[in-house]
């Protein structure tokens, strides 16, 4: 990946031809760091947030596509491919997202083989080849972003059914993002490691953050607070603010993070690189701490059941600032 080549494509202007695709609702500012306050976090977005325009499928449309692009396949240009590990949840959840945005917007029924999709170095080509993708879609997918305390306890299930509690792994970050879909009227996220089913966005959430924990959708301005609030703090650095939201999601079009952001094509492009080694080291996770070598065909089909924990828990294996000062 090319760094560089990344950030310019993900802040460059909005105005190419996606704009005609996207629905782009109403562009939204960058993040207004607030004083710190001392209140209780608050429960509901003052301002209804943009939602992006999602044509519906059915319960039984959207479960059988999420099994459809659960087998799709990422190849370099060398000819490397493989399955994508959707249970490992956060590591590149982005690169994860826009392929799973990508299988989707280039399904069409009846399903047959499954979707491959390429790295590239063209980038202008390859959004050329998107916009053809989404204006012949059969389907529809936008993104949803969350930042907040997401703290959770791992546990695998294999394709055989078994459920691997013996040994959970206890995951931390800061933010994450997904995929949604409209399903007959509701916005529902489509998490592969989850199941092929859309689970509704609380279900969702509420795997990765503790009981006492709501996380609400939110406009741009009050994500980004949060955003920066709990990289800071799980960075082991002093927050200069406290955000309106303990936790907060923003839906977006696809292949999008922002509603001020043009389609990220080097996203899309560096994607398939990115998880042909998230796939090895999703193998060498198994080996090594569960002594498991599966099938190559069986990676795609590992799932996941998370417990969400609390900050208390986290501070029980993990030396941060926050853990010598209590929650906020």
């Amino acid at each position: 990946m090319n760094p560089a080549r990344r950030k310019s494509d993900s802040d460059r202007a909005t105005g190419s031809p996606w704009e005609i695709v996207k629905r782009l609702g109403p562009a939204i500012g960058a993040c207004l760091l607030l004083p710190w306050g001392t209140g209780a976090w608050a429960q509901k977005s003052q301002v209804d947030p943009p939602v992006p325009s999602l044509r519906p499928v059915t319960a039984a449309q959207a479960e059988a596509l999420g099994a459809y692009v659960r087998e799709m396949r990422v190849r370099n240009p060398l000819g490397d491919e493989d399955g994508v590990a959707w249970s490992m949840i956060n590591i590149a959840c982005q690169d994860r997202v826009a392929a799973l945005q990508y299988a989707i917007i280039a399904s069409h029924t009846p399903f047959a083989d499954p979707v491959i999709m390429e790295s590239t170095n063209d980038l202008e080509a390859l959004e050329l080849h998107l916009l053809d993708l989404l204006y012949l879609a059969e389907f529809d997918a936008a993104s949803i972003n969350i930042a907040g305390p997401l703290i959770t306890e791992q546990v695998l299930v294999l394709p055989d059914g078994r459920i691997l509690e013996d040994e959970p792994d206890f995951r931390y970050w800061s933010y994450h993002h997904g995929v949604v879909l409209n399903v007959e009227g509701e916005i529902k996220v489509l998490d592969l490691s989850i199941g092929d089913a859309p689970v509704d966005i609380e279900t969702w959430w509420r795997s990765f953050v503790s009981p006492d924990v709501t996380c609400t959708h939110a406009v741009e301005e009050d994500y980004q607070e949060t955003w920066s609030y709990w990289l800071s703090v799980f960075s082991s650095w002093t927050p200069k603010f406290k955000p309106t939201y303990e936790c907060a999601y923003t839906l977006t079009p696809i292949f999008t993070g922002r509603w001020d952001q043009d389609m990220n094509v080097s996203q899309v492009a560096d994607a398939p690189d990115t998880l042909l080694v998230q796939s090895d080291a999703f193998r060498t996770l198994l080996l090594r701490d569960h002594g498991l070598i599966l099938p190559d065909e069986e990676i795609p089909h590992v799932l996941s059941l998370y417990h969400g924990k609390t900050l208390d828990d986290l501070c029980d294996v993990v030396d941060l600032k926050i853990c010598a000062t209590g929650k906020p």
